[in-house]
């Protein structure tokens, strides 16, 4: 009895401090209302988010960059409404919750391409979310990547491999050019200490980051999963900046 009246509290507290209100419309007891979440559009077309030349099953070309075989990107981050959800997703107190929504739109992108789902299943993929640093996890108190390939994990029962440390914390990569991204995220990934080679060697991995803007960070990502043995990356990502 006691653990119930203790958790009315909590949520009374948090709706008091926090209250929840849908980043589109306002209504109450939504981060994303259903309405404004289903009107949100979805990208469907086929090109490379690097050089944006139409591409054959969603690979990007091999002169942007060969660690990474393909990237599939559910929304465009400049959308005003995606835009803020991400940034409250990332920044704003106590709203984690927005994973399951923001999933629903990269869920959402993935039924577009039953391609590439019977793909990733047929080949065994698993998913590597982007790490974050420990420093960043203890602020944040969650990694977002993280949350989004659960949310992927249950909908499509693809395993979840967290193969990657980052070691060292980046700037942010908002006001920074392309190469200046680049050296930014430069050796900033690891293997994590509880994988082996072996392990990794002719994996299937599909990495999951919230945006994509350069694609630094996850053609870094890709680069020290390649070294390692991994046999095809791709990328799932909710937004493309």
């Amino acid at each position: 009895m006691w653990i119930t009246n203790i958790n009315k509290i909590k949520n009374f507290c948090l709706k008091l401090f926090f209250p929840i209100n849908c980043l589109g419309c306002g209504q109450e007891n939504y981060f994303i209302c259903p309405n404004c979440l289903e009107n949100i559009p979805i990208l469907d077309e086929l090109t490379c988010p690097i050089c944006h030349k139409k591409t054959i099953d969603r690979k990007v070309y091999y002169k942007c960059y060969f660690n990474l075989d393909g990237v599939i990107i559910a929304v465009n981050y400049n959308q005003p409404l995606v835009k803020k959800a991400i940034r409250n997703f990332k920044y704003a107190p106590y709203s984690f919750p927005l994973a399951k929504n923001l999933a629903f739109l990269i869920i959402k992108r993935l039924r577009k391409s039953p391609v590439s789902i019977s793909h990733f299943i047929k080949n065994n993929f698993v998913l590597m979310p982007i790490p974050i640093t420990r420093r960043k996890l203890a602020q944040r108190g969650y990694n977002q990547s993280l949350l989004l390939a659960k949310e992927l994990s249950n909908e499509f029962n693809w395993p979840i491999m967290e193969i990657l440390t980052k070691i060292k914390d980046t700037k942010s990569q908002t006001n920074l050019n392309k190469e200046e991204r680049e050296n930014n995220v430069k050796n900033t990934f690891v293997i994590n200490e509880n994988f082996t080679k072996t392990e990794i060697k002719d994996k299937n991995i599909i990495l999951i980051d919230d945006v994509f803007t350069t694609g630094a960070t996850l053609f870094e990502a890709a680069r020290i999963l390649r070294q390692s043995g991994a046999k095809e990356v791709w990328a799932i990502v909710l937004a493309h900046d």
